[in-house]
C-alpha cells in the first residue's frame, strides 16, 4: 500500500501556523504536544516544530524525521479536515522510536482525530 505525503499535505505558511497556535486546540503526552484545528479548514496538513532544547541538529532532525513518517504511514486513519503539529518536547531525543510513535498515536486519538487502525 502507498502511503504518499505531497506537498499539499505540509503546513508550512506563516499564516496558517499563527492561526494554528493561537486558535488550535492542545493536548500533551510526555514530551509531545498535539496542537489542532478544524474550524475552517479544508483538507488535512500536518507539521512537526522541534526547538534547540529538543537537543542539536541531529537530534532534532531525527525526531522530526520519524514523527512525519509516522503520520504519512497513518494518515489515512484521520477522519476529519484539520491542520495539525505536534510540537516536540526536552528529552523526546532520547525516546526510542517506538514510545514516540505509541506518545504520537495517542494523542491523535485523544484529540478525536483519527479512527482504530484494522489488524495488529
Amino acid at each position: 500500500m502507498r502511503h504518499p505525503y505531497p506537498r499539499s499535505s505540509r503546513l508550512t505558511a506563516a499564516r496558517d501556523f499563527r492561526r494554528l497556535f493561537q486558535s488550535g486546540r492542545r493536548l500533551q503526552s510526555g514530551p509531545l504536544r498535539l496542537v489542532w484545528l478544524t474550524e475552517g479548514v479544508e483538507g488535512l496538513r500536518y507539521a512537526t516544530v522541534a526547538g534547540r532544547k529538543v537537543g542539536n541538529a541531529v537530534v532534532r532532525n531525527r525526531v522530526r524525521r520519524r514523527l512525519r513518517e509516522l503520520f504519512r504511514v497513518h494518515r489515512h486513519l484521520f477522519n476529519t479536515p484539520a491542520h495539525l503539529a505536534l510540537v516536540v518536547g526536552p528529552g523526546a531525543g532520547e525516546l526510542p522510536g517506538s514510545e514516540l510513535r505509541r506518545l504520537a498515536l495517542d494523542l491523535w486519538d485523544r484529540a478525536g482525530l483519527s479512527r482504530e487502525e484494522d489488524g495488529p
